[in-house]
């Protein structure tokens, strides 16, 4: 029986996990050492060995089609690939020998059915570190079936020779490696020949960003893994096949460096293209980041004839410590062709620290492209910036916030009159805008005369307190002024917003719109920007057909106008309401013909532009297209840095939302990263109490739920609910959402009873707040059907979920990752009520939908883990 004490299972888990590292012929003694006279902990964790054998059977041959010989354990013995032509494997004869590599030989060999010619890869005994890789490569196996690119050599077949050796049949390419394609080419000191390598090299990535946006890593690119092949069309860029994709994730790097004895050669030459980190061995800190550092170094070595590290003849442990520490020499020192944004692209991709790197290869693709077309480039050096920000922090006071709300009303005002001055419109109608900003001058002055030191508050005055002696100034010193009301009241609403102070923004909005046009006329473009404040207001507290009409009415002012921003703006928010309301084509039709209008009046790589494209990306993100989106948002950074520093309250909410992608995508160190810098801007620009601040809290909170940090996930969940309450009131949508992210915590840390409640008050908040359709109350009630399981309610629990799983498959289908969301809490139901076989049977569905997902690697290995644990609770019941 296993144990079901809590302290006990977290021993015996941690036990199982250094057993399940190590060749199941160490196991035993490891075991013995471990347990010493504890005879009952040592049958506990055999049975577990069992029960996670039972785990993999039932996960193992889901959607495996073309694997099912794939390996089922790590070869003990010392055989060696040997001279096998006319021997049989498997389905395949032999040929003849193609090459060889560090973990193994290459031959040709023939299938019969169907009739084709493969390349059959031996790999060495010891290739694989051990039976876990094995396994982690069998539940990735379709991932690898699925990378269907002309660029990507397939693999068609997997097994084991009777002597122990694993094999892999792929594809058979007939070409050459990139490094011999390269010798039999002109010197790149050219602009032909550098162009010539550059195109070879812009396929290599468009083949990698392809298996990296389905889930899968490569971690061995080197120019002997990547095949051109022979011209077909005259003047057209040769094609090329990326080789062994995926085997190396399943090796493990103290496996690679096993190989070497008589092979210590040939795994230095595949150091020298790995990253840093990938180096140090740690495959838990490999991401895309390190196949872009690849990609990096055999970019670097087609322009340069060299690699950036040179470590031939090196001992391991120093050629190691050369990759991680030394720095590559700038390409331009062997050509001057290479100076500039070329060698800026290189040198980024190759840099140390993965962050600093571009963050996908579509990301350096698109740089590399932007390069060829004489188009600025988004990657960039560390600015001197980044490097101080290391060193000090900064500070900012409210003054400074003060002088910039001065700066947007008088510029407001100043900038109507000049543009009307310069239109030539009505010297009666200048006039009048001068006196308006004569006495807007005026009426400021005494607005921030309490932040003056003279008058005992100073600096003490907060930027809300500014604002409401500005909004008390309007209605006592301004009531006979409806020009001059009109305006600032559209100003100081839009202040209040921009604060998260939205119940004190709408009235001010309002009483705007309705002045501006009684005096101004319905097509002033003051009139439409009043209307466009109204509009973000309004979307941003979930008002959505009342925000639609604000932003059609500015919009439809602005085209009779013509002004190309904003046009654009008008468009842009249209598009991100139907964004909201998850209309995501019409949203991208939007964000384009946006785009459009602002590339059409001069302003490429503006701060405008980077609005849009940051819209755009979050449609991407909402299609699937993950390294569109991150690419994306990435260059909306790289504008957003260059144009308005680093410390820009529109930069701060990019790189939360950038860090919200590399969160899903399990990018966690970057996620985090993001998430912290954009939460010190916040803070610092807009306080502690701002929504803005609040959305990056979830981000950060949600990573701490992703590490197992239950109790700092609630800390930040509670302090974010605190700030939506403040904005919006207790029952309104979006304090539902913050409030179901609590209960969720609070379950978690097992305060079950303040769980329900928070639930089951979130519910009810949606009931009055959101359509019957909204997604939002599908998870409110797993989540709240997964705190009654964990409470011991199952009956309260159950008709919650099946009632979802209904409406699930109904709006959804039945294989969108919303079903196995569900279908995962019935299994876990299922379990906490000991009905075994159907929560096996739930499992196994899981298993199946997912393996269509891009990160099926990661939810098959999370299912894994909890089949292995239900296992034991059911031997222990």
């Amino acid at each position: 029986m296993t144990s079901t004490d809590p302290a006990r299972w977290r021993r015996l888990d941690a036990i199982l996990d250094e057993l399940l590292a190590l060749p199941v012929a160490e196991r035993a003694a490891r075991l013995a050492e471990i347990t010493g006279d504890d005879h009952a902990l040592r049958a506990e964790v055999e049975d577990l060995l069992r029960r996670d054998e039972t785990a993999d059977a039932l996960l193992d041959g889901v959607a495996v089609e073309r694997f099912d010989v794939l390996l089922a354990a790590a070869a003990q013995s010392g055989a060696e690939p040997a001279d096998l032509a006319g021997t049989q494997i498997g389905p395949f004869r032999i040929l003849g020998r193609l090459g060889e590599g560090g973990m193994g030989v290459v031959f040709e060999a023939r299938q019969a059915h169907p009739d084709r010619i493969v390349a059959l890869k031996v790999l060495r005994a010891g290739a694989f570190a051990g039976d876990r890789q094995l396994r982690m490569f069998r539940r990735e196996a379709e991932s690898l079936g699925r990378l269907n690119h002309p660029g990507i050599a397939a693999i068609h077949d997997a097994g084991r020779t009777d002597d122990g050796l694993h094999w892999f049949a792929m594809e058979r390419v007939d070409g050459v490696t990139l490094a011999d394609w390269a010798a039999s080419r002109p010197a790149p000191v050219t602009r032909v020949e550098i162009a010539a390598r550059i195109a070879v090299f812009l396929a290599v990535c468009d083949a990698i960003s392809h298996a990296h946006q389905r889930g899968v890593v490569h971690l061995d690119l080197k120019p002997s893994n990547l095949m051109v092949l022979p011209e077909r069309d005259p003047g057209a860029a040769p094609a090329v096949k990326v080789l062994d994709f995926g085997i190396a994730r399943f090796t493990g790097s103290e496996a690679a460096m096993s190989t070497m004895g008589n092979h210590g050669s040939a795994f230095l030459g595949t150091l020298a293209y790995m990253s840093p980190e990938q180096a140090d061995g740690d495959v838990r800190d490999l991401d895309v980041r390190s196949d872009v550092y690849s990609l990096g170094v055999v970019i670097y070595e087609l322009l340069t004839g060299l690699l950036p590290v040179d470590i031939r003849g090196l001992p391991l442990a120093e050629a190691v410590r050369q990759v991680r520490e030394r720095d590559p020499a700038r390409p331009a020192e062997t050509c001057r062709l290479l100076d500039g944004d070329l060698e800026t692209i290189v040198l980024k991709a190759l840099a140390k620290d993965p962050p600093q790197r571009y963050q996908s290869v579509a990301a350096l693709a698109e740089d590399i492209r932007r390069w060829r077309d004489d188009l600025p480039i988004f990657g960039r050096p560390p600015s001197t910036a980044y490097q101080l920000r290391k060193i000090v922090a900064r500070h900012r006071t409210v003054i400074v916030f003060a002088a910039a709300l001065v700066v947007a009303l008088l510029g407001a005002v100043g900038g109507t009159t000049y543009g009307l001055v310069k239109a030539r419109r009505a010297q009666a109608e200048a006039q009048a805008e001068a006196e308006v900003a004569a006495e807007t001058a005026r009426f400021l002055e005494s607005v921030f005369r309490v932040a003056d030191p003279s008058s005992g508050r100073g600096a003490e005055v907060t930027a809300r307190e500014l604002l409401e002696n500005a909004a008390a100034g309007i209605d006592t010193a301004l009531v006979d002024q409806p020009r001059i009301r009109g305006r600032l009241l559209s100003t100081m609403g839009t202040a209040y917003r921009q604060l998260g102070l939205y119940s004190e923004a709408r009235p001010l909005l309002e009483e705007a719109v309705a002045l501006e046009r009684q005096v101004l006329g319905p097509d002033d473009p003051r009139v439409a920007r009043s209307h466009y404040s109204l509009a973000g207001l309004l979307r941003r507290l979930g008002e959505f057909d009342a925000a639609r009409g604000h932003y059609e009415a500015a919009l439809v002012i602005r085209e009779r106008l013509g002004e190309p921003g904003d046009l654009a703006a008008s468009i842009t928010g249209l598009a991100n309401l139907e964004v909201d309301q998850n209309r995501l084509a019409e949203a991208s039709a939007l964000y384009k013909r946006a785009m459009a209008v602002t590339n059409a009046g001069g302003a490429p790589d503006s701060v405008r532009l980077a609005s849009q494209l940051s819209g755009l990306s979050l449609v991407q993100w909402r299609l699937g297209e993950a390294d569109s989106a991150c690419a994306t948002m990435e260059r909306v950074v790289a504008i957003q840095r260059s144009k308005l520093g680093d410390d820009d309250l529109d930069l701060a909410w990019s790189l939360s939302a950038l860090g919200s992608f590399y969160a899903a995508g399990n990018i966690n160190d970057r996620a985090r990263a993001l998430g912290e810098e954009a939460l010190a801007v916040q803070e610092r620009a807009l306080g502690p109490e701002h929504t803005d601040v609040a959305e990056t809290l979830d981000l950060l909170a949600n990573l701490h739920r992703t590490d197992g940090n239950y109790a700092a996930a609630l800390a930040l969940h509670e302090r974010a609910l605190a700030i939506w309450e403040k904005a919006v009131g207790v029952d309104h949508a979006t304090y539902g959402m913050a409030l179901d992210h609590v209960a969720r915590d609070l379950g978690s840390v097992g305060r079950l009873a303040e769980a329900i409640t928070a639930a089951e008050r979130a519910g009810e908040i949606f009931e009055r707040t959101l359509d019957p359709g909204h997604r939002g109350i599908m998870i409110n009630k797993v989540h709240l059907a997964a705190i009654y399981r964990d409470a011991g309610q199952t009956r309260r629990a159950r008709p919650l979920l099946e009632a979802m799983l209904t409406y699930a498959e109904g709006r959804y289908g039945p294989e969108s990752r919303e079903m196995t969301e569900i279908i995962v809490e019935m299994a876990r139901l299922d379990a906490a009520e000991s009905r075994w076989d159907e929560a096996r049977a739930h499992y196994r569905r899981i298993a199946e939908i997912s393996a269509a997902f891009p990160d099926s690697a990661h939810v098959l290995s999370r299912l894994r883990d909890e089949v292995r644990e239900m296992e034991a609770r059911r031997a222990a019941s």
